[in-house]
């Protein structure tokens, strides 16, 4: 039981680090804009198939993929804030509008991606897959270079937050988005700015999903369900609490393995989730928000 229990938790660490990622690229959009991205499900799907296309259809090598699933990611981003939340907001739409067409923008765009790619799965290869060994646990060069790239991108998004300029008007919009424009920053500016750097990671998140999965036009919401859930778990505009949280939902559902069956997995992360709403609205690291 020890032996299981230890892999498990490795396994954990490894869920934990790309949900954690996913995290982030939800939580920075999120705690900027206050807009329920539901559509940032589209940005895994379109990242994934720009990857498979680049990679396995043109030939080209798995760090190009990775450069034309980010290109993908931060348009179609762009386009969803530039088309749809946008003009929504200069109509005075309220939250609950705007959620709403974000889910309809996500569900034409399954159907969209569903009539282009087709329903069948498309592997992503480009990558050595081997096995490591350290005593009984076992994983492998890809779940490896997954954790470490999510570490890396975390903290070169964390850095920038904290040390550019660029960065410190994100957090000033995310803080307080009247006072932000009264002292000169341009909110729509900042918007799409947080729109290119969420969908830039979540398109890297989506990749790195795929090289150990598939790709399928129903692919996002499986992803961004945990991305949410890291968000509110961890709190809302919080590098630390995106890491945390992560960790925390990668851990609990795979050592939960032990016991359950893996159809019940989405249980313990919405339990965790309902649990932190409940005894710490703000979130594990979340800071009172107006």
């Amino acid at each position: 039981m020890g032996i299981l229990l230890a892999q498990l938790a490795v396994n954990g660490v490894i869920f934990g680090a790309l949900y954690a990622l996913l995290g982030l690229s939800w939580n920075i959009i999120y705690g900027t804009t206050s807009i329920f991205h539901f559509a940032h499900a589209l940005i895994f799907v379109v990242a994934a198939y720009a990857a498979v296309l680049v990679t396995m259809n043109i030939g080209l090598p798995l760090v190009v993929g990775f450069m034309a699933a980010i290109i993908a990611g931060v348009s179609l981003g762009w386009v969803i804030e530039l088309s749809i939340y946008r003009p929504l907001r200069k109509l005075g739409a309220s939250q609950t509008i705007i959620f709403g067409a974000s889910l309809g923008t996500l569900i034409l765009g399954e159907a969209i991606a569903h009539i282009v790619f087709k329903p069948f799965p498309r592997r992503l290869l480009g990558f050595s897959i081997q096995p490591i060994n350290i005593g009984d646990i076992t994983f492998t060069t890809l779940h490896a270079g997954t954790v470490i790239l999510s570490v890396l991108v975390i903290l070169a998004v964390g850095q920038y937050l904290r040390r550019t300029k660029s960065g410190k008007a994100i957090r000033a919009v995310g803080s307080n988005a009247e006072m932000a424009e009264a002292l000169g920053i341009r909110r729509e500016r900042i918007f799409l700015l947080v729109f290119a750097i969420g969908s830039g990671v979540g398109a890297i998140a989506g990749v790195l999903h795929t090289l150990d999965s598939v790709a399928n036009p129903y692919m996002g919401i499986p992803l961004v369900f945990p991305a949410f859930i890291v968000t509110f778990v961890g709190g809302v505009g919080s590098i630390s609490g995106v890491v945390v949280g992560g960790l925390l939902l990668g851990l609990a559902e795979n050592v939960s393995l032990a016991w359950l069956d893996k159809d019940y997995t989405i249980m313990i992360s919405f339990a965790i989730l309902l649990a932190v709403i409940i005894l710490r609205p703000r979130g594990l690291f979340g800071s009172k928000r107006d």
